[in-house]
């Protein structure tokens, strides 16, 4: 039997009274069954390429990415390079090629949390759009309200998608942590 994943130490930002919650949304039918895997740094991707079976360099336009499969299943890898504007930018671009049916990053996050060491599994069940906060003192953010292009309200917090999160509990249940010896400390 797996066990059971470690429960959260703080519930995510979900119930917080006046922060934009996006609506969950069914998968779009028309989308591909294969997922691109997208890390800003090829040390952030490299493992999964490695994962791949059948691989097969590829470019869309100037971008390399690398193609292939993992249990199956058909998987694109690429590299974004560092901060949001590429990330958003080279995800729009694969999205609109090869229509996944999600599409997963891979990295450190400029290890804004100084505990998270190379080789840590996180896996975030939310997400914040932090754009639309401050800091405060004690790590804490205030988010504020913000209208899109066409005046509506702006989500705040996106929450995972409940299959993916399935999906990767299972994975933590049964992985088997390595020790990391490529950096210090291991």
């Amino acid at each position: 039997m797996p066990k059971t994943p470690p429960a959260l130490k703080s519930a995510p930002p979900l119930n917080v009274p006046g922060i934009p919650v996006a609506a969950a949304r069914a998968p779009a039918r028309d989308r591909q069954d294969m997922t691109v895997v997208l890390g800003a740094l090829p040390q952030e991707t490299e493992l999964v390429e490695r994962a791949l079976q059948g691989p097969s360099r590829e470019r869309l336009g100037p971008f390399p990415y690398t193609e292939g499969r993992i249990g199956g299943r058909r998987v694109v890898v690429a590299v974004t390079g560092i901060g949001k504007t590429c990330a958003s930018m080279i995800t729009m671009l694969f999205a609109e090629k090869f229509w996944p049916r999600e599409v997963l990053m891979t990295g450190t996050a400029s290890r804004i949390n100084p505990k998270v060491r190379n080789g840590d599994v996180i896996v975030g069940e939310s997400v914040c759009n932090h754009d639309f906060g401050s800091l405060l003192p004690g790590l804490r953010m205030e988010y504020f309200g913000a209208e899109g292009p066409l005046g509506e309200p702006m989500p705040i917090v996106y929450p995972g998608t409940p299959r993916l999160l399935a999906a990767a509990r299972r994975a933590i249940a049964t992985h088997v942590p390595e020790t990391a010896v490529q950096h210090s400390p291991s």
